[in-house]
């Protein structure tokens, strides 16, 4: 069984930038559908990508609210930034975001580090609820939900680049199938009806070489008698 599409280490990269967690899934695949890339992609997350790794993927991340900058994020990651933060931002007022960038700053005073959750579908105020919530964590447990909340973007980023790639792959896999059914077509109509005038003309000639041939042995026969 083929797998429906190959990535490389910079689509990895894309959904989550740890250059381990990259390498480790390229070594890991290629996978056979988007089920079993999440699942490989769980396990190397939390327990094949260490402390440092995580650090280095959550420093990837803007502030949140903030628009993504293009010096931590590939274009890929930055429009996918957007996307994820556009319900918040749709929700926003000037209160709400000036009170955003206040609580971010005391978040990563307090645990060396930004505000992670997946934002996609959630509006400002439920994100503002979350970080006040969380704040009063001990750093350990907030560290341990920044890395759940990494893994959820990494899979909602996955199924997008999944999705776009798996299309490809199936555009691919229908023009190989309509040219190798040309080529088949093709054949038939290039050499299928030589080839069958040419049995038919050596059949003839036998048959007519076979009736002379029985036609002088009777000859000789009425000579003979």
């Amino acid at each position: 069984m083929e797998p429906l599409v190959v990535l490389g280490e910079k689509d990895y990269f894309s959904c989550c930038r740890s250059v381990k967690f990259a390498e480790e899934m390229v070594l890991a695949g290629p996978f056979y559908d988007y089920q079993q890339t999440v699942t490989a992609a769980r396990d190397i997350w939390f327990n094949k990508v260490d402390v440092n790794g995580w650090l280095e993927a959550f420093a990837a991340h803007p502030p949140i609210g903030e628009s993504p900058s293009m010096t931590h994020e590939s274009p890929t990651s930055t429009q996918w930034s957007k996307g994820e933060q556009s319900a918040a931002l749709a929700t926003a007022t000037e209160t709400t975001l000036q009170e955003l960038q206040e609580w971010n700053v005391r978040y990563r005073q307090k645990f060396g580090f930004v505000f992670l959750i997946f934002a996609s579908g959630r509006s400002t105020p439920e994100i503002l609820a979350a970080m006040k919530r969380r704040y009063h964590n001990r750093p350990i447990v907030e560290f341990e939900l920044a890395a759940q909340e990494q893994m959820k973007i990494t899979a909602f980023r996955l199924s997008k680049l999944f999705t776009v790639n798996s299309a490809t792959a199936s555009q691919i896999h229908t023009k190989y199938t309509a040219d190798v059914k040309k080529a088949g077509d093709d054949f038939a109509s290039d050499w299928l009806f030589p080839f069958f005038i040419f049995t038919f003309c050596w059949s003839m000639l036998f048959l007519v070489f076979s009736h002379v041939f029985q036609f002088s042995n009777n000859d000789l026969d009425s000579i003979e008698l």
